[in-house]
């Protein structure tokens, strides 16, 4: 599989050797609780509609929504022969209970769904059970 991590300048994977070991990493998590993949890109689906019609504000008891903005550029999938639509959306959400606050966008929900990977060691990264447990319904 190739994979850039160097296409973001925080990098995609943190502390793992490699793209396979993160989104394996989740699938062990996901079959653990009971969860998907497909879950979680419906539910940040979900929070990007709703920060681009609402803006900021409460969303609903797992998630707060902290800001919504554009970066000054295109951002591109990160796995080579992709052929995505670039985006350029930063939301940053907080569930109101615990804190715990994530980046998400387009391009979160484009990797979820389809290539099943979320980033890890940077402020788009959580685990599938993190985000389970902090902002799934």
């Amino acid at each position: 599989m190739n994979f850039n991590n160097s296409a973001s300048q925080v990098g995609f994977i943190g502390k793992y050797n490699s793209v396979e070991e993160v989104i394996g990493s989740d699938e062990a998590e996901l079959n653990e609780i009971g969860g998907s993949f497909e879950e979680i890109d419906d539910r940040i689906g979900k929070i990007v509609d709703h920060a681009e019609d609402y803006g900021k504000g409460p969303m609903d008891e797992k998630v707060n929504i902290l800001s919504y903005g554009l970066t000054k550029g295109p951002q591109f999938c990160p796995f080579e022969g992709c052929d995505s639509k670039a985006w350029n959306d930063v939301i940053i959400i907080e569930n109101p209970t615990t804190k715990r606050k994530l980046t998400v966008n387009k391009g979160i929900e484009h990797l979820v769904r389809e290539h099943h990977f979320l980033e890890k060691g940077n402020e788009y990264g959580i685990t599938a059970k993190e985000f389970y447990e902090h902002f799934m319904l």
